[in-house]
């Protein structure tokens, strides 16, 4: 007999302690679109490059950021790069997230999680901006740019762009190793 009934056994609760720890190992993660459907988002199947953004519609600096981030949006999209907003919050409904969609007039899809795309992507902030390439492999991570310094202080425009160099980097096939800025803004609940 291959496996033995204590082994066995053994295996069988290693294999349902490794579903228990949901959201950390899979590629795969369920979220619900604009309209409320359930969709699979794969973290590993794209062209190019993705950027994950953590976003909160009660948050001032999200809503602040919405302009410059459609920007991005429409300058990458045609190279190839897909944006994604992530409220990942169980705080939020799909209503919170259509107003805001509608509210600030984001052009990306906006996507309702709850915490795990957080917690996967070690995320803790709103508004902060992951960079991944097409097998799920971080680029960056942190601020969109240096515009929010510190909780309430701003500068009068931002002088780094930090989001932009990064997808910058990637487009130009410049090497560059993941690196990693802090993210001011809201606590993701």
């Amino acid at each position: 007999m291959l496996f033995n009934m204590p082994n066995f056994k053994i295996l069988k609760i290693f294999f349902f302690i490794c579903l228990s720890f949901e959201g950390f190992s899979q590629n795969v993660f369920t979220v619900k679109d604009s309209s409320g459907i359930e969709q699979s988002l794969n973290i590993t199947t794209f062209n190019k490059a993705r950027v994950y953004l953590f976003l909160s519609p009660e948050c001032p600096l999200c809503q602040n950021y919405t302009l410059v981030l459609n920007n991005l949006y429409t300058k990458y999209k045609v190279l190839g790069v897909e944006m994604i907003g992530i409220v990942s919050s169980k705080s939020f409904n799909i209503i919170d997230v259509k107003e805001f969609t509608k509210k600030y007039n984001i052009h990306f899809p906006l996507l309702l999680n709850n915490n795990l795309l957080a917690k996967y992507f070690d995320a803790s902030i709103t508004p902060e901006a992951i960079v991944t390439d097409s097998l799920g492999n971080k680029i960056y991570q942190g601020r969109i740019d240096n515009w929010a310094y510190d909780i309430g202080k701003k500068r009068k425009q931002a002088t780094v762009f930090d989001l932009n160099d990064a997808l910058d980097f990637f487009i130009k096939n410049q090497k560059r190793p993941f690196y990693r800025t802090k993210a001011i803004g809201c606590f993701i609940e």
